[in-house]
Formats: structure tokens, sequence, C-alpha cells
């Protein structure tokens, strides 16, 4: 089987330590860098489900705790997207387009 390792007899297995259990579903972000509620519109992937281990290496990665099971904000350097341009065209504008297709002015 491919990706499955299994430890022979008399060798010893290394586990990471367990931060927390998750109590919600999480998600991480596009870029997966951060942890965000799983019903957040941030949310890209799925990370953990209710039950599953956070391990410490996880949680030290992402910044996350117990109290704390999301990624703080603006962790790491997070850019905030710029406000759309408006380009909705005002009634006025195509009024007076359509007057002066008409020859009106």
């Amino acid at each position: 089987m491919s990706g499955l390792t299994f430890p022979r007899a008399g060798e010893e297995v290394e586990r990471s330590p367990t931060a927390f259990v998750a109590d919600r579903r999480l998600g991480r972000t596009a870029d997966k860098r951060r942890v965000v509620p799983y019903e957040s519109t941030e949310a890209a992937f799925g990370f953990k489900a209710p039950g599953q281990k956070v391990t410490a290496q996880e949680a030290a990665f992402f910044g996350i705790s117990a109290e704390c099971p999301f990624s703080p904000p603006g962790w790491p350097e997070t850019k905030q997207a710029e406000p759309a341009e408006d380009k909705a065209v005002t009634r006025a504008e195509v009024e007076d387009k359509a007057v002066r297709k008409k020859g009106g002015r």
C-alpha cells in the first residue's frame, strides 16, 4: 500500500503531542496559512472535524489554541481586499446618451 508506513516490531512510533481536540469544524484559507471557521467565506479547505485532534505542531504553525481555535487576524500578514471600483452607470448618463443618439442636443 502506498502512503502508509507500518512500524516494525520493536520500533518506537513517533507521535506528535496533541494540543487540543476540535470542538467544531475548522477550515483553512486558500493559501493554507490560516485556520478559520469552516462556515466562513474564507474557508477553502477543511481542516478538522469535531472530535479530531490538533497536534502541537499544527497549533504552533497556525497560531491557534484551545481557547482561540482560529488564526489571529493578520496571521501571517494577510492583505485586505481593496474595495471594488464603482462602475455603475447612472440613469442620467444613460438618458443623456439616448438623447444624444437621437440628435436632441
